[in-house]
């Protein structure tokens, strides 16, 4: 079962949730909490880069939508890179079929919405190697 380790994974840490759409904000840091993180959550891309800006020691893990008005999320991610953040940056999206890691080096992982725990577990293991 994937609960215990992905609560071993995300137990008292700071996750930022990036989206457009509120109730993608809502349901995802409902999970992330369920699951002992403490969750900031940010409707567009240029508060979250703002608040990591001001931020980035208490950041452990980012999740942003890939399709959002403004600055998108492969771009938020790049961002994010250049300003020097080191955790693991997990783009989500329901088109997740579209997007080609290798294109975006700032934001290979890709899981789908609505935000599953199997594949939340996945991205992070991944992103720790």
């Amino acid at each position: 079962m994937y609960e215990p380790s992905l609560r071993a994974l995300l137990n008292d840490k700071h996750v930022l949730v990036v989206d457009d759409e509120d109730i993608c904000l809502v349901v995802t840091a409902s999970l992330l909490e369920s699951l002992g993180a403490e969750v900031s959550t940010f409707d567009n891309a240029l508060q979250a880069l703002r608040f990591c800006r001001n931020n980035a020691a208490f950041v452990d893990v980012v999740i942003c939508d890939l399709h959002m008005p403004g600055l998108k999320g492969t771009e938020l991610a790049h961002a994010l890179r250049h300003e020097g953040l080191e955790c693991p940056i997990i783009g989500f999206s329901g088109d997740t079929a579209s997007h080609n890691g290798n294109e975006h080096f700032a934001l290979p992982l890709v899981v789908n919405k609505p935000l599953q725990p199997d594949e939340l577990l996945q991205a992070l293991q991944g992103g720790q190697d």
